[in-house]
C-alpha cells in the first residue's frame, strides 16, 4: 500500500514525495502504525500535502498499483 502510494506520488506530486517518504518512514518506526493500512497511508499523504481524495481515487481505480507494477517491471527505468 505505502509503496504504491509513493510511486503514485513520484509521478503525480514529485514536489512533496520526499516529505511523504519521511512521514512514512517515521510512521514505520512508530508503534501502532500499519503502512499496509490505506487509511494510515492516506493520513500521512495528506500531512505531506497530497490531496487525499486524489490518492484515494488512484487506489480505487487501480492506477496506484499499476504505477508501482510499471516501475517494478523488468526493463523499467
Amino acid at each position: 500500500m505505502a509503496l504504491a502510494a509513493v510511486e503514485w506520488t513520484c509521478l503525480h506530486r514529485p514536489d512533496v514525495v520526499d516529505a511523504f517518504i519521511d512521514a512514512l518512514f517515521a510512521a514505520h518506526l512508530a508503534p501502532g502504525e500499519d503502512l499496509c493500512d490505506r487509511v494510515t497511508v492516506e493520513r500521512h499523504a495528506a500531512g505531506a500535502g497530497i490531496d487525499p481524495d486524489a490518492l484515494d481515487r488512484a487506489f480505487a481505480d487501480g492506477s496506484a498499483l499499476r504505477d508501482l507494477h510499471r516501475v517494478e517491471a523488468p526493463g523499467a527505468e
